[in-house]
């Protein structure tokens, strides 16, 4: 019965949602690599950062702090943009 639920579930799910979550998603995305990148370098150093030890202070994690900064940007100003599909 539960795989029943879950093809039910999948087909419940329209274009017009999808594109929905998938707005959502960039937006979290964008948010987490404006903001939390440098939160998680402190955190987790050995998982965001390239060096271990002193890494906040060097000038090679700020220049990578401003171009995932501007990924962020981009990726919150990427759901607005509407392309023009049809032929």
């Amino acid at each position: 019965m539960s795989k029943e639920m879950a093809v039910k579930d999948a087909e419940s799910l329209t274009a017009a949602s999808k594109e929905q979550l998938f707005k959502i998603v960039l937006v979290v995305f964008g948010l987490t690599f404006i903001f939390g990148l440098y939160s998680l370098t402190y955190l987790w150093p050995s998982g965001w950062a390239w060096e271990s030890s002193g890494t906040l202070h060097f000038h090679h994690m700020h220049m990578l702090y401003l171009v995932y900064a501007a990924l962020g940007v981009f990726l919150i100003l990427r759901p607005g943009i509407r392309h023009n599909t049809a032929a």
